[in-house]
C-alpha cells in the first residue's frame, strides 16, 4: 500500500486500486470527497454517508463535524480512516465499538488525535499538518500491508 500526497489532498494505492482523497479534481479509480457541500455520489465517486463497496474495498462514510465526513476503509488485510478535521467524540466511540483498533488514521489537521489514538490505537499516522509532532516528513509512505509497523508521518 502506498499514500502520498496528490493535487490538494491524498492518493491510497491498494494493489490495483487508486483512492483519490479531496485532491481536487476527479480521477479514474475511487475519489473521496468529504466536503458535503459538494452532494456528488454516483459511480466510485463517494460523497455521501453509506456502506460502500468497490471490489474488495469496503467504504463507510460518516457525517463528521462542520458539515464534513470521515470515511473509513477495509479490506481483508487493513482498515483505517480518513477524515479532514478531528472526529466527533461519538464517532470515534462508534468506530471503537463497531471495528475496534485501526491500522491507519489519515487527516489534514486533527484537534483531538489524542482522543482518537486512545480509542482507535492506530498503528500509523499520516497527516498534511506540517506541525504535527513526533513525525517524520516524506512524500511517500509505504505500508507493508501484511506486516504493519508503527510510525508517524508528514505528507510534504
Amino acid at each position: 500500500m502506498i499514500i502520498q500526497k496528490f493535487g490538494e489532498g491524498i492518493k491510497i494505492e491498494i494493489g490495483e486500486e487508486k483512492i483519490f482523497l479531496d485532491t481536487g479534481k476527479i480521477y479514474e479509480g475511487v475519489n473521496i470527497l468529504t466536503d458535503l457541500s459538494k452532494n456528488i455520489n454516483i459511480d466510485k465517486i463517494f460523497n455521501l454517508p453509506g456502506e460502500y463497496e468497490v471490489n474488495d474495498l469496503f467504504l463507510f462514510g460518516y457525517i463528521n463535524k462542520k458539515n464534513n465526513l470521515a470515511f473509513l476503509f477495509l479490506n481483508r488485510f487493513i482498515k483505517g480512516i480518513y477524515f479532514r478535521e478531528e472526529l466527533e467524540e461519538n464517532l470515534i466511540k462508534k468506530i471503537s465499538e463497531e471495528f475496534g483498533n485501526l491500522d491507519f488514521v489519515i487527516f489534514d489537521k486533527c484537534k483531538n488525535y489524542d482522543k482518537i489514538k486512545e480509542r482507535l490505537k492506530p498503528k500509523i499516522v499520516i497527516t498534511l499538518d506540517q506541525k504535527f509532532p513526533k513525525a517524520e516528513k516524506t512524500n511517500k509512505v509505504k505500508i507493508n500491508i501484511k506486516k504493519i509497523e508503527e510510525g508517524n508521518y508528514i505528507l510534504v
